[in-house]
Order: structure tokens, then sequence, then C-alpha cells
């Protein structure tokens, strides 16, 4: 057998790890931000809303077909490099990536072909033009998405994250900006957000391809690698695990944008604008949530694939701190800074505040469990996730067609707070019950307090003294995120850092 290869889950590779992937994803979400206030600011809240179902549509398409493979190759590469069976590296590429192939081109060819009939329930004279190119770019999307998922199982962390947040947002950022500078109109500002996807594709396969011959090469002599008791060929299994993280990733990319695109319907394409910019605000909360899951995913696989329990066990907890940490300071800026942080989008965005407040304090609540959705995965329960988040789409559906014609935006806010607690909610049960890795709070509660005592008591008495300009909360930040640091550095060794 070859040499098996660790990935470490020790907790200064951990902090490490989530420190550099944490940076890259600051900058992506920045340069995204970035993207969608230059889109606000020129195109106004109807364009915006415009933009914002361009995005929901390659977004929902694009996961749809990857179906969780991504997910798999994260956990079968990992398991596979880590136990030392290097010779099924092929066949589990090779399983993941054909079928995203085929259902991709089927799916695109569809959405092609019906995209006269389709155009007819859009009032837009350029909705078969940009249903169409959208079709095409639904291949590359949903492949590159699947790459994504290979980097990782390969533990090049570091590869995927540079060309996700850093590559692929700064392309789209100078793409966009030069259409709407140029004037090109709807379906150049779709081509401009999908053609980056192709090129960073090409990118990725190409890595895929040079890691692969690496181990190729290390492997030579040794393709007896499997023991007694393992399938050759791992498609019934790989495909059983995509599956429930397919329909899951799916049912989570539909709970993203449902409420952006029945506040469309029901409210118009200006109140969609203000909503959107608000979803998109608080979305930058959750790339801490998705740095987490990058770094924890192949460490978390590797020590359950050892049936390591503590070192499972003590990933999870320095990842939820580290989530806090990060985390909390955002949605305590949002709650307490979110009208001027709006305003950046132009005076007509402040409306969504009262939506921000009620999703803010949701959000904040579900850090508190940590990354319990990469437990629930890299254990092998995707299906139990599934059924979370149908039971949280079932809650946002039935919430948003209940309440937002009563309430408007707060209504469409209620109904994702509910279904982001009751999806959190569930997850955190079934770690803590059947999976023996619950934390308990006091393991997490200076984690808590640290970003609570400067950031919320610190910005909740700005406000009371200062006038809630930009150019006074900039001071604010710089001046509280100093403090923070200070106290973080102060109490590293408490927090599992130092």
């Amino acid at each position: 057998m070859t040499q098996p290869i660790v990935f470490q889950g020790d907790r200064k590779t951990v902090t490490r790890s989530s420190i550099r992937t944490f940076a890259t994803v600051i900058f992506g979400a920045a340069v995204a931000f970035g993207t969608t206030l230059f889109v606000s600011n020129t195109v106004g809240d109807g364009g915006a809303g415009v933009f914002f179902q361009i995005l929901a549509f390659f977004a929902i398409a694009s996961t749809a077909c990857a179906f969780g493979s991504e997910t798999a190759l994260v956990k079968f590469l990992t398991a596979q490099l880590t136990l030392g069976y290097r010779a099924d590296v092929f066949r589990t590429i090779a399983v993941a990536l054909i079928p995203v192939f085929i259902i991709s081109s089927v799916l695109a060819g569809t959405l092609w072909f019906l995209a006269p009939m389709l155009a007819t329930f859009f009032h837009d004279a350029q909705a078969q033009q940009l249903i169409q190119l959208l079709a095409i770019f639904i291949i590359p999307g949903s492949l590159s998405t699947a790459m994504f998922g290979g980097l990782r199982g390969f533990g090049r962390v570091g590869v995927y994250t540079t060309l996700q947040n850093v590559f692929l947002p700064s392309l789209r950022f100078a793409s966009v900006a030069a259409v709407i500078l140029l004037g090109l109109g709807t379906v150049a500002l779709a081509a401009a957000w999908v053609i980056p996807v192709a090129l960073v594709l090409v990118i990725s396969a190409g890595y895929m391809f040079h890691i692969y011959r690496s181990y190729q090469s290390s492997a030579a002599g040794s393709l007896q690698s499997r023991t007694a008791g393992t399938t050759a060929h791992p498609t019934k299994s790989f495909w059983s695990f995509a599956a429930g993280r397919g329909a899951g990733s799916l049912v989570e990319i539909v709970l993203e944008w449902i409420d952006v695109i029945l506040v469309g319907v029901f409210l118009g394409p200006a109140a969609a604008g203000v909503y959107g910019v608000v979803n998109r605000c608080l979305r930058l909360g959750q790339m801490a949530d998705h740095s987490a899951r990058i770094v924890m995913g192949p460490m978390l696989g590797a020590a359950i694939a050892l049936s390591d329990q503590a070192r499972a066990r003590a990933i999870y907890l320095m990842s939820t701190r580290v989530l806090l940490l990060v985390a909390w300071p955002f949605y305590l800026l949002l709650l307490i800074g979110g009208p001027t942080i709006l305003t950046l989008f132009g005076p007509d965005f402040v409306a969504g505040y009262p939506a921000m407040v009620i999703i803010s304090i949701a959000m904040a609540l579900t850090v508190l469990v940590g990354g319990v959705q990469s437990v629930l995965l890299m254990s092998g329960r995707s299906r139990w996730q599934v059924n979370n988040k149908l039971a949280a789409l079932a809650v946002a559906l039935i919430g948003n067609l209940t309440l937002i014609p009563i309430l408007g935006l707060p209504g469409a806010a209620i109904s994702w707070a509910a279904a982001v607690l009751v999806d959190s909610g569930l997850a955190a049960w079934e770690v803590h019950h059947f999976l023996h890795l619950g934390l308990p709070l006091r393991s997490v509660a200076l984690s808590a307090t640290l970003p609570l005592s400067v950031y919320g008591a610190g910005l909740g008495l700005a406000r009371l003294s200062f006038s809630p300009t930009g150019f006074n909360l900039a001071v604010e930040l710089t001046v509280l995120t100093a403090v923070y640091a200070a106290l973080v550095w102060r109490f590293r060794v408490r927090l599992g850092l130092g």
C-alpha cells in the first residue's frame, strides 16, 4: 500500500489555514460587495432587481447540475489519500465529472430550445437571449463547481480559495463594470457575469490534471491499493453520498434566492433590488462559515476516516471559536450601523434596514452552533442535512407566501430568519445527540463575549454620541478593530489560538 497522506487537524494548522482562507474569502466578499455597490448606484433599484434575478438563475442551475459532486469529491478524495488508496483517485474524478457534464448539457439544451416559450413569462424584450446565454454557461458553471471540490479533496485549499475568492470575483467586477460604463445592456451584463466562469474552469482543470499526474507517478507499482471488503468502483457509494448533498445544495441555493424572487413577484423589481442588496450584505457574514467549511471539511473527513473522535471534536471546536470571533463583529455592524451602510447603495435602499435587523439577529444565533453542516456532511449524514433543509424550505415558502403580501420586506426577513434557525437548530441537535460532537456553551463563551463587548457596546455608544455618517463609522470601526485585535491577542491561549 502506498504511504497515506495525513491531513493535519492540530490547533495551529487549523488556525493558520482558517486565517489564510478567510483572508481570501474576505477579499472575494469585498469585491462582490463592490460589484453590488457599483451596480446599485449605476442602474438603480429596478436594475439591481434584474441583476439579482440573473444571479439567482445561474446559481440555482449550476448547483442543480453539480448535484453534490463537489462535496463528495472532498470526502472521497480526502479519505482515499489519507488511507493510501491513490490508485482509486482517477476513477473517483471520472465518476464525478462525467455525470455532471451530461446533466448540465441536457439542461442547457433543454433551456435553449424552450427559451422562446419561457421568455413569455418575463416582461423583458431580451428575455429569450438572456435564457439562451445563461443556458450555454450552465455547463462550465457546473463543471467548475465540481472541480473546486476536487481541488479541496486534494488538499489544495489555497489554490481553490485563490480561484474562487480572488480571481473569479475580480474578473467579474472588471467585466461587469466595463459593460455598465459602456452602456451595453442586460444581455451583455449577464455575459459579463458568466463568461469568467469558463476561464476559471480551464485553469482549475489544468491544475487538477497536474495534481493527478503527480499522484499517479507516486502510486506507480501500487495499483492493488484497496484492502479486502472495499469496492473497486466507487460509482454507487459516491453518488449515494453526492445525491444527498446535491439535494441539500439545491434546497440551500433555492433558500438563498427564494425570498428575492418572491419579493419581486409580490412587490415588483424595485423592492427586489432593495431586498437583494440586504440579502447580499447578510451573505457577506456567511463567508466566515464558508471559510470554516473549506478548511474544516478535509480535516474532519480525515479524522472521521481514521475514527479519531477527539480530533474531530477539537477541529469542530476550533472552527466554531474562529467563526464567532469573525462573524459576530460583522453582524453587530449590520445590526447597529445598517442605515449608514445601506446609504452607500443609494437613498432608496435604506428602506431595507428593518429586514436587515431581523436577519442579522437570526444569523448571529446560527453562528453559535458553528460548522454543524460540515460535521453532518463529513460524517456521511448528507441525507439528514437534506431533511433539515427541506423543513427550512417549507418554513421559508409558507412564510414568504403568507407574510410578504401583509408585511412587505420585513415579512420576507422573518421568513428567512425562521428558515435558517430551523435548519441550524435541527443540525445542532443531530450533531449533539447522535454524533456526540456537541459543544457546551461555556467552551465558546469567551469567543462570543469579546465581539459583544467591543463591537456591540462600542458601536452602540458611538451611535448615541456621534452622527451616523460613513466617515464616523469608518473611524469607529478602525478604533474598535484595533482594540479587538489587542484583546484577541491577549486572550489567544484561552481562545485556543496560541
